[in-house]
């Protein structure tokens, strides 16, 4: 006879028992953002920026609630769209 105690514990059968197709239907969907092109993907590199810059962009990633490194890329995409 379960226990007060035993009643609210649930056991690993049961789980995977109640998620069933709910589960499978939930991870069969993709989740978040929609995959970007091969031409929209960013590419993970490495660089050493000047302090100056740094400290401009973390002042004005702080003013427009974003990271520091999407005001970089994101100025330097302005830079080469006004060169085109």
């Amino acid at each position: 006879m379960p226990t007060e105690e035993n009643h609210n514990k649930v056991s690993p059968d049961s789980i995977s028992e109640r998620q069933g197709s709910a589960a499978k239907a939930v991870t069969s969907k993709r989740m978040g953002r929609p995959p970007k092109s091969k031409d929209e993907k960013y590419r993970s590199t490495h660089i050493f920026f000047h302090p100056k810059i740094i400290e401009w962009a973390k002042a004005e990633a702080e003013r427009r609630g974003t990271r520091y490194q999407s005001v970089i890329n994101e100025t330097l995409l302005e830079v080469i769209d006004s060169q085109a």
